[in-house]
């Protein structure tokens, strides 16, 4: 008996060894936003994704007070915006438009999810970013920067 229950374990040990791991998904939320006037406030978040199975969804909620607002409205404001992403296992960096009527340039308190079906949805923030001015593409480490 003690050898049956030796050998069930170890095939059960190499079928593990031999199933692939299941891939984390993984978002990342970079602390500098651009802020286009065009859109009334309108604000693009970069996000990173990681993940895999069916696309996803990058959801991006921004809050900012009076006091991180440097023209300080008299009010909090917040928005969302969402985009897919692709999910193929490989890092897809892509913008969110989040709608923020009344920010303004300064900080704000921001977070990011992702959902893939038949997963859970991971999240990075809630934590402050920068909303700022575009940059060049390349230019992103300037005063702020998009990381």
């Amino acid at each position: 008996m003690k050898t049956l229950i030796a050998i069930l374990s170890f095939f059960s040990l190499a079928v593990a060894a031999a199933t692939p791991a299941a891939a984390q998904n993984f978002v990342h939320l970079h602390k500098g936003a651009i802020s286009f006037a065009f859109a009334r406030n309108g604000v693009l978040a970069k996000v990173t994704a990681v993940c895999t199975g069916a696309d996803g969804t990058v959801a991006v909620t921004i809050t900012q007070t009076g006091d991180q607002s440097n023209s300080s409205p008299p009010a909090t404001v917040s928005g969302m915006g969402s985009s897919t992403v692709e999910c193929n296992g490989q890092s897809k960096t892509i913008a969110v438009s989040v709608h923020l009527l009344g920010a303004n340039i300064g900080d704000a308190t921001a977070s990011a999810t992702l959902t893939v079906p038949m997963a859970m949805p991971v999240t990075d923030g809630p934590k402050t970013i920068r909303i700022r001015f575009p940059v060049l593409e390349g230019m992103e480490q300037e005063e702020g920067g998009n990381d």
